[in-house]
């Protein structure tokens, strides 16, 4: 057996897929990524991110490391293909230089939140040294909200309340960066109006 090249790399925050995949994720067919080399992912949560847009957040569940030639039909059904000659098919079509005795490793994962409209980075990783509560309020007086569920946020924001304290209050399917991504939004619907 020849010595292969281990190609390592952290997943870091973002979980980015090809649009062609998103769909399935977001249905929850897909609940699983198959990478060539040693991924090493060191957070749980991290954001399903799609043509530099963030759609939601991901749970992941597991982390195993494989060689191509170990694959079988279970993880190619896990990764959203009907067999494993077909997922060898998109992996060698992603990787042209892939081999079988190259390690890929196996991400899984569930979907924890799917945010209602895709939001940008800034967005999710909005930390402004603003007053949200100030914010929100001001938002809140102009009417700058676009569905009732800003208007809970906003609201909720305007009282006092944490980020973290926000999720809380809105339910399990929220999470503090959803709720970030949702103020974010409306602070600059503010800024582009010039409050």
């Amino acid at each position: 057996m020849s010595m292969r090249r281990a190609f390592r790399r952290s997943l870091g925050k973002y979980l980015t897929v090809k649009r062609s995949y998103l769909r399935g994720i977001l249905a929850g067919r897909k609940t699983a990524t198959i990478r060539l080399g040693v991924v090493y992912v060191p957070y749980r949560r991290v954001f399903l991110e799609c043509g530099g847009r963030v759609y939601g957040e991901l749970e992941i569940t597991d982390v195993k490391y494989r060689r191509l030639n170990e694959l079988d039909e279970h993880m190619a059904r896990e990764d959203g293909f009907a067999s494993l000659g077909e997922l060898i098919a998109a992996l060698t079509g992603i990787y042209p230089s892939i081999t079988p005795e190259d390690t890929v490793t196996i991400i899984r994962f569930r979907l924890l939140a799917r945010y209602p409209e895709p939001v940008s980075r800034w967005d999710v990783e909005y930390r402004g040294d603003v007053n949200v509560q100030e914010l929100s309020r001001r938002a809140l007086a102009r009417g700058l909200v676009r569905s009732r569920e800003e208007y809970k946020v906003l609201h909720i924001l305007a009282e006092g309340a944490s980020f973290d304290e926000a999720a809380a209050a809105m339910g399990a399917n929220y999470t503090p960066s959803f709720i970030k991504a949702i103020f974010a939004r409306v602070a600059k619907r503010l800024s582009e109006r010039g409050f």
